[in-house]
């Protein structure tokens, strides 16, 4: 993934997982706080709780990996692979980025090779089956893969 689309993702991990946090939160402190055991009229919370956990359903796997693929860029073991299949997915980040469905066969050094399936922005490099690419992996987690 490039910088960019990095920065992208862990920024909108950030936000929907705060904004998420804080709508909970709210929710939950208003319907614990002042309920007193009758719905009278319209209220917040069957609003903001729905939506707090939306927000955070959809953030936290993107903090999630932006939290991975930060320790594979610092601690991952380099690795070469083989393409098998690349396909695409349709989504474009940043409008620049798009984002291919890999197939991998990864070959750690002084371990098993595994084959493993991610999706990554790629920048303008052109994958087809049969390339090499050098990876960033954690042995013994196949999804723990970057391209590097």
């Amino acid at each position: 993934m490039t910088n960019q689309a990095e920065r992208t993702q862990r920024a909108l991990g950030l936000v929907f997982s705060i904004l998420g946090a804080v709508l909970l939160g709210l929710g939950l402190l208003q319907l614990v706080v002042w309920w007193n055991g009758q719905l009278s009229g319209l209220t917040i919370e069957p609003i903001v709780v729905p939506l707090g956990l939306i927000f955070l359903l959809v953030g936290l796997p993107r903090l999630l990996e932006a939290r991975r693929v930060g320790w594979l860029r610092r601690h991952g073991v380099t690795a070469s692979a083989e393409v098998l299949v690349v396909a695409s997915t349709r989504i474009v980040i940043d409008k620049r980025f798009p984002v291919l469905q890999l197939s991998l066969r990864v070959e750690p050094q002084g371990s098993e090779p595994f084959t493993t399936e991610l999706r990554w922005p790629m920048g303008m490099q052109m994958l087809v089956p049969g390339n090499r690419v050098e990876v960033r992996c954690r042995p013994g987690r196949r999804r723990w893969v970057i391209p590097v």
